[in-house]
């Protein structure tokens, strides 16, 4: 498998060289699995740290989730009556929002008309759960980040912890020490930012609003965390997971198809994703940081040249047999 693995890390390295020359200024990439690791970085080092943006879904998200074994907690049970559609958010489960079928908005703009500050965070989760839904819960799939910040909000009451104090037990288990929430990041790791803003912060709006504390984005790491995270996904993790090419979306994790494969993982808005073929037991990561990836202060697509390189990364991994 490692001379397997060689070749497709080979493979993966020059399409990540071909976005330098104008997608991306940087990136790291790596593929592995539980015996073999390969890396690369380009205009970055091992420390470098990418703003990996929704990539926290599954990362934090799922892991707490997970070891919280609460996937079938009604979220009103816990959180205040909301002030729209109480009868429908009655119905929605923890997992409803894992696997985006909680029928909230896929994203508003909850920061506007605030300030950072202590207090915002509170009122940016309560804004999400407050919000209209766009369709009844359990009934349609719609990527939603408003259904993860109103989750953090669940976890956080639920447990009378941040979700960046339940994520520390779990990251340190994993072994991942370079991962941090924004808020968190040590002032001696700051220079090992990788920025996607003209500022050091975390890009997703809504999040930064949040003080970079939120399920929906605010995490930053480095390939070698992300790898401890895959391997801890394929020993401790694969029976929760056994749908794999089931669902879209699974717990928390994104599935994509190709080769008549199906691979587990998800992709960062930021540039940044990373997949696992479960079956195979191997992984592959790519982190960049795709500048001023919005315009102004609200989301807009990545170029159609940027989304089909990052796509044959993965049909790269998916073709190792």
């Amino acid at each position: 498998m490692a001379e397997k693995l060689k070749k497709i890390f080979h493979r993966i390295s020059d399409i990540a060289k071909i976005g330098l020359q104008k997608l991306y200024p940087s990136c790291s990439i790596c593929v592995g699995d539980k015996e073999n690791f390969f890396v690369d970085y380009y205009n970055c080092g091992k420390e470098s740290l990418f703003d990996i943006a929704s990539l926290t879904k599954p990362i934090a998200g799922s892991s707490i989730i997970l070891s919280l074994d609460i996937l079938y907690q009604k979220i009103a049970d816990v959180l205040p009556p909301p002030e729209t559609d109480e009868d429908e958010k009655k119905k929605i489960e923890v997992i409803d929002i894992l696997e985006h079928k909680g029928g909230f908005r896929a994203h508003l703009p909850l920061f506007e008309g605030e300030t950072p500050g202590k207090n915002t965070r509170e009122k940016i989760m309560k804004k999400a759960w407050n919000a209209p839904l766009q369709n009844k819960p359990k009934e349609k799939t719609i990527y939603s980040d408003i259904g993860f910040i109103c989750l953090t909000y669940f976890v956080e009451n639920f447990t009378s912890k941040r979700v960046d104090e339940l994520f520390n037990r779990i990251r340190s288990e994993i072994g991942m020490q370079n991962t941090f929430f924004f808020e968190n990041i040590p002032e001696n790791r700051k220079k090992d930012v990788i920025p996607t803003s003209d500022n050091f912060r975390v890009h997703d709006e809504n999040s930064f609003f949040m003080n970079g504390v939120s399920l929906h984005a605010g995490l930053f790491s480095n390939v070698e965390d992300i790898a401890k995270f895959c391997i801890y996904i394929i020993q401790e993790r694969k029976e929760d997971l056994k749908e794999v090419g089931g669902k879209e979306y699974l717990l928390g994790f994104d599935t994509f198809r190709t080769n008549s494969k199906v691979l587990l993982g998800h992709l960062g808005f930021t540039g940044c994703g990373f997949w696992i073929d479960i079956k195979k037991e191997t992984y592959a990561i790519f982190l960049t940081n795709r500048v001023y990836p919005s315009v102004g202060r609200y989301p807009s697509k990545a170029p159609e040249e940027f989304l089909k390189l990052r796509e044959s990364v993965w049909k790269t991994l998916a073709s190792c047999e």
